[in-house]
């Protein structure tokens, strides 16, 4: 269908929204000896307050257009222990869901074809011939109601690898949604 995903590696820059193949490596540990800490979420009312502080720091305020898929990798910080975000956005909901990506552990890939492939979005990586990250889905992707208040969590960083902050705009025909966001570590 319509829906093409964009890939944002923070803190360096947006890569253009591309039509592509797009591997599907999302495993869980059912049965790993790997523990994975539930991230902590909250809301809060002070939405205006918020997208004010924001709204003149470009790398703050992303769009995500309509039918599309936004990715923030937000590789872990050898001095940090958690992995905070807050986001907000104007008008309407959005689609959020984060994810790790491990590094250096791999799985077998499965490929599906959501779009002719053009060109592969930097970012999405395949390690060896069919392999491809392992990724652990921490908050399944939901529709938020982030235009009424600021959606915020923080995840203690399982290991070395990669949070994907994913802000899913695929099930809006008509409407860019404009998001006003912040993610940083703690010790």
């Amino acid at each position: 269908s319509g829906t093409t995903d964009r890939i944002k590696s923070l803190p360096f820059h947006t890569s253009e929204n591309n039509r592509h193949e797009t591997l599907f490596c999302l495993f869980s540990f059912l049965n790993a000896e790997v523990t994975i800490t539930a991230p902590s979420m909250w809301t809060r009312p002070q939405i205006k307050e918020f997208k004010e502080k924001l709204m003149h720091d470009q790398d703050s305020v992303i769009t995500v257009g309509r039918g599309e898929v936004l990715t923030l990798r937000v590789p872990t910080h050898q001095d940090g222990s958690h992995l905070f975000w807050e986001f907000a956005t104007d008008h309407y909901d959005i689609g959020f869901g984060l994810y790790f990506e491990w590094k250096d552990m791999t799985m077998p890939a499965s490929t599906e074809t959501t779009e002719t492939k053009e060109e592969q979005v930097e970012g999405e990586k395949q390690t060896e011939q069919g392999q491809c990250p392992l990724v652990h889905e921490i908050v399944p992707v939901s529709r938020r109601d982030s235009h009424e208040e600021v959606y915020a969590g923080s995840h203690q960083y399982p290991g070395q690898g990669v949070h994907l902050l994913k802000f899913d705009n695929s099930y809006s025909l008509w409407r860019p949604k404009v998001v006003y966001y912040r993610v940083y570590y703690t010790r």
